[in-house]
């Protein structure tokens, strides 16, 4: 009776094993990855302080822009009407020169 049955699949893999001998020892497949987790994780907090750090030493070091605020409150250069006027009158006297020549 019972010879039929199915065993259940291993849930761990034998780590370091050349062939399925019967005398090698099983691992868990996931504590490495665990470990490797945390390694990681640690690595990329020092990495934000870090660069929280230069970040903060930046902005301290740094004069303040006031440059902006006077680019921002000059006005651009306006051409008077009289001018647009004078330059509108050259381009007309120009086409009808144009208009007026024989081909």
């Amino acid at each position: 009776m019972g010879k039929n049955k199915k065993k259940p699949s291993n849930v761990f893999k034998v780590a370091g094993a050349k062939s399925q001998k019967l005398k090698a020892k099983a691992r868990a497949e996931k504590t490495g990855l665990k470990h490797i987790n945390m390694k990681n994780k640690h690595d990329v907090q020092e990495i934000d302080k870090a660069l929280m750090n230069l970040e903060d030493k930046i902005r301290q070091t740094a004069p303040p822009v006031k440059n902006v605020e006077k680019v921002a409150k000059s006005k651009l250069p306006t051409t008077d009407i009289e001018d647009a006027q004078a330059l509108k009158d050259k381009s007309e006297a120009a086409m009808q020169g144009l208009d007026n020549m024989q081909l």
